[in-house]
């Protein structure tokens, strides 16, 4: 177990989890922050995935915590772009973006379970060219530059 990485992982499950929902509750009418208390969420999400995986012993929990930790990871990227677009753009439509950046985003999320995603070891996917995991980091970077 690597306890520094444990430990920093709760913190941030921990400060993640407090800011969403105290944003949530406090001002939930205003779009951005919808987006920035969902943001939180989907980091807290992570978090607590890394921190499991970080504290678990057995490899099978060990690689569930990992893939489960991507359901997190999937969604952070698509609400920080609708967090920033909703809080220097008020005006602009983004309707159609919501929706396919958390269709992509649910997308990633199922495959994460799948065997084809491979996340756990570097020398796996340079070894089988995880075809799924390519995909996703270039939806990583390309979901950050849609509106630069």
């Amino acid at each position: 177990m690597n306890f520094n990485y444990a430990i920093a992982s709760l913190f941030t499950f921990t400060v993640c989890s407090i800011v969403g929902v105290f944003i949530f509750v406090n001002s939930r009418h205003l779009l951005a922050n919808r987006f920035y208390s969902f943001l939180s969420f989907s980091t807290a999400l992570w978090a607590i995935g890394i921190f499991m995986h970080a504290i678990t012993v057995n490899s099978a929990e060990c690689l569930f915590w990992a893939r489960f930790s991507h359901i997190g990871a999937s969604f952070i990227p698509v609400f920080y772009l609708l967090f920033i677009l909703e809080l220097t753009k008020p005006n602009i439509r983004i309707n159609r973006l919501i929706v396919a950046a958390l269709a992509i985003a649910s997308f990633f999320s199922v495959l994460a379970f799948t065997k084809t995603f491979l996340l756990v070891f570097l020398r796996k996917f340079i070894l089988h060219n995880g075809l799924i995991l390519a995909q996703f980091i270039h939806y990583l970077c390309c979901i950050s530059q849609v509106f630069r």
